[in-house]
C-alpha cells in the first residue's frame, strides 16, 4: 500500500471514529453538566479526549489532537482533584465538542482544517477563560478570551 493510500485510510478510519467518540462525549458532557462529580463520567470523558488525541495524531489531524490535548489537561486537573470541574470548564468541554463536530464534518467532505481554525478555543480553555455557551468554533471566533496583559491589541 502506497503511502498515500495509506495515509487516505487512516483519516477515514479516524474520522469514523471521531463521530463515534462524540457521541460518548456528549453523553458525557450532558451527564456531567447535572453532576459534576461524577468521577466515572469524567473518567470516561477523560478517557475519549485521550484517545482521539492519538487517533488524530496518528491520522495527521493536529487541528484536533491540540484541541484533545488542551481540554485532556483541563480534564485531568478535575480527575485528580487539583479543581473542581466547574461550569467554565463544562463549556469549554461542550465548545470542543462543537469544533470536534465541525472538523468530522470538514474531513468527512474532504475539506481541510484551516492552520489557526481553533486556536481562540484553544487559548480559552489554556487561560481558563469563561465562554458564553454557544456553538464551539462560531463562539470561540465571536468571543476571544482578554489579551494578555501587555499583549498588543488587534484594531
Amino acid at each position: 500500500m502506497r503511502s498515500d493510500e495509506l495515509a487516505a485510510r487512516l483519516l477515514s478510519m479516524f474520522v469514523e471514529e471521531l463521530e463515534e467518540q462524540l457521541r460518548v462525549i456528549n453523553e458525557d458532557l450532558l451527564a456531567l453538566e447535572r453532576a459534576p462529580d461524577d468521577a466515572e463520567r469524567l473518567r470516561s470523558l477523560f478517557r475519549s479526549m485521550h484517545s482521539l488525541k492519538g487517533a488524530a495524531r496518528a491520522a495527521n489531524v493536529a487541528p484536533v489532537e491540540e484541541l484533545c490535548h488542551a481540554l485532556e489537561g483541563e480534564l485531568a486537573l478535575a480527575r485528580d482533584g487539583q479543581r473542581p470541574l466547574a461550569p467554565p470548564q463544562l463549556l469549554h468541554g461542550f465548545a470542543a465538542s462543537d469544533a470536534l463536530a465541525d472538523a468530522a464534518r470538514r474531513l468527512r467532505a474532504g475539506e481541510a482544517i484551516p492552520p489557526g481554525e481553533y486556536d481562540a478555543l484553544l487559548l480559552a480553555i489554556r487561560s481558563g477563560a469563561t465562554l458564553p455557551r454557544a456553538s464551539g468554533r462560531s463562539m470561540a471566533a465571536e468571543n476571544p478570551p482578554p489579551a494578555a496583559a501587555g499583549a498588543p491589541t488587534p484594531p
